[in-house]
């Protein structure tokens, strides 16, 4: 009998175009198909506003006045990261929301928006409010996914200023420009190079300008925990298959520092990353002046509010 040679192990192989291993989708000519304006639906057809099921900081505000100014089209339930997949109206509102919740904050300090940049913008679920709701003057959006600045690009006013970045710490926008910068679900996935983008938002804000960034912190982690013991589908259970060790982590405490699982070790897209609050304290703390830490105020994750030193 012959001998059966072992066999090597098979080890990651970088993709087979550079710009794939820092974005992704960047020769993507694919044609978008578009779901209708939320303008053009009929009130029936607005079955969260009308049932009274929209997010509880929206429900005093008249929804179906802001949604009749929205002539914008809808993205493909494929063209939007994952967010509200097959809801158009939950992804509607989930933008109208994070909008609303981050006007807020800039009000509470003063802040008046005239050029705001987001990082992480997909397909605009949050930038088009700016567009559509205030007129803001200048709305800038990065993303590392090339699909998204396309579709911004050719269905997004020209108020609205798209740039495809890779993932890396580097933002093509000017010094000390924007009055607001915001990062919804960033610093959630940034494994590395962490200090290099705060450094780069502390560079582009204005001098007192406000960054609305979010994070998952302890009580993110609580919360896992209570999600993972009921064996409920959600962010828990993915975890569970990054790291066979989770579900002996996820019963204790949340690590001081950071704690990060990678799914993977090519391309972006890659890591989950957790912050306890005296780490957000400590280094974050040193790049800008923190003026709130906002449990739970980003559905399960924290908002920081930051401004930059004057």
């Amino acid at each position: 009998m012959t001998e059966k040679k072992p066999t090597a192990p098979v080890t990651p192989t970088r993709p087979i175009r550079w710009e794939d291993d820092i974005s992704s989708n960047a020769d993507d000519t694919r044609p978008f198909e578009n779901g209708r304006p939320i303008s053009e639906w009929k009130p029936e057809e607005l079955k969260v506003i009308a049932s009274g099921r929209a997010p509880e900081c929206l429900r005093d505000l008249p929804l179906l006045d802001l949604a009749a100014k929205d002539t914008l089209p809808i993205p493909n339930s494929l063209d939007r990261e994952g967010y509200a997949k097959g809801y158009d109206e939950w992804f509607w509102l989930s933008g109208l929301r994070d909008y609303h919740l981050t006007m807020q904050a800039a009000e509470r300090f003063d802040i008046c928006v005239d050029k705001v940049l987001e990082i992480g913008c997909a397909s605009g679920r949050v930038l088009r409010h700016y567009a559509v709701q205030r007129e803001t003057k200048e709305v800038w959006g990065t993303d590392i996914n090339h699909r998204h600045i396309r579709w911004l690009f050719e269905n997004m006013p020209r108020t609205i200023i798209p740039v495809a970045v890779p993932a890396l710490p580097q933002l093509p926008v000017p010094d000390n420009y924007f009055d607001l910068i915001t990062a919804y679900s960033v610093f959630t996935h940034l494994d590395v190079f962490e200090t290099a983008f705060l450094a780069e938002i502390r560079r582009a804000l204005k001098p007192g300008g406000l960054a609305y960034l979010t994070a998952h912190t302890e009580p993110t982690w609580d919360k896992l925990r209570e999600e993972f013991v009921a064996g409920a589908a959600g962010l828990s259970q993915r975890l569970k298959d990054f790291d066979p060790d989770f579900p002996a982590r996820i019963m204790q405490p949340l690590a001081k520092g950071r704690t990060q699982f990678r799914r993977t070790q090519i391309g972006p897209y890659r890591a989950q990353v957790f912050h306890s609050t005296d780490y957000i304290e400590n280094v974050w703390g040193r790049f800008f002046e923190i003026e709130d830490i906002l449990p739970l105020h980003h559905e399960k994750q924290t908002v920081v509010l930051v401004r930059k030193p004057t």
